[in-house]
């Protein structure tokens, strides 16, 4: 695992918190922050023949800029916040995650994980400092809060994030991330995740997984029953994202609940197998 990268003589860590607080010029702090963006990428290309897991260089690009930078200066910007973050922790919090991941739900190939400091508001409030992606089945990319609200609370976010996508990852090695993606397989393809994640890391539900109570969840689940064959990421961001027709997450939540009655279902099937079910078998077998 490759630690303490240094950009322009100053760890990654310190880095964000030099950004925020604006020690650039107002006029450079674009520059700065792309300068910063084209650093990580040929990191991460140092580890990785491909774009690490994106079609293209410039998603991947996308993507870190995104999952790094927030829109809204941090309010306590004038503080480092690089000497509180709690690295080896959260080390060894992913090792011991991968480990039983792993141990429940063998990976075909190896899985990089890359680790980066996020300024988003969003993952700090709402996310408890801690937010992951998998675009395929051999990259997951981790983002953590520079300035954790709780410590301890975050190394606990970071262990259910990293179970959370490690399925992902796996089932991605069997069924491919495809823009293709039905909202029903969408739903599946979550709800997989989460039980995971609550079968191998935490009992306790993610805020995604609990913001609909089962009778919310089931009645949502009959309004959109009608696009579920729906591949148009409209409906999908409208069903997990938006907050407008439906609340927030909600998408998170009814996938939760379809896999789990899966689950009640076929105990004894294990998730090797089950992660090499097709979207139909599982939905089927939900009886929902």
């Amino acid at each position: 695992m490759r630690k303490n990268i240094t950009f322009k003589n100053k760890k990654i860590g310190e880095v964000i918190s030099y950004l925020e607080i604006g020690q650039y010029r107002k006029k450079d702090l674009y520059q700065a922050k792309k300068d910063f963006v084209d650093f990580l990428i040929k990191e991460i290309s140092s580890v990785s023949n491909d774009c690490a897991g994106f079609q293209t260089k410039k998603r991947l690009k996308d993507s870190i800029t995104g999952g790094i930078f927030d829109f809204q200066k941090s309010k306590d910007a004038k503080e480092n916040y690089y000497n509180r973050f709690p690295v080896k922790d959260i080390l060894l919090s992913i090792k011991n995650s991968l480990c039983r991941a792993y141990s429940a739900l063998p990976s075909n190939k190896p899985v990089k994980i890359f680790l980066f400091p996020t300024l988003q508001s969003f993952v700090k409030n709402k996310m408890s400092d801690s937010s992951g992606y998998t675009p395929n089945g051999e990259s997951i990319y981790v983002y953590l809060s520079v300035n954790p609200v709780n410590r301890k609370q975050m190394i606990n976010a970071v262990k259910k994030t990293l179970t959370h996508e490690y399925n992902h990852a796996v089932r991605f090695q069997y069924f491919p991330n495809s823009s293709s993606m039905t909202l029903l397989e969408t739903l599946i393809f979550e709800g997989l995740a989460e039980n995971f994640t609550t079968e191998i890391a935490d009992k306790n539900l993610s805020p995604w997984a609990s913001s609909l109570t089962d009778q919310a969840a089931a009645e949502i689940f009959k309004k959109i029953k009608s696009i579920l064959s729906s591949t148009n990421r409209k409906a999908y961001y409208s069903v997990f994202f938006e907050n407008k027709k439906f609340p927030l997450w909600a998408g998170y939540a009814i996938g939760y609940r379809l896999v789990k009655k899966f689950r009640k279902i076929n105990r004894d099937v294990k998730w090797l197998k089950i992660i090499q079910m097709s979207y139909t078998e599982i939905f089927e077998r939900t009886e929902w």
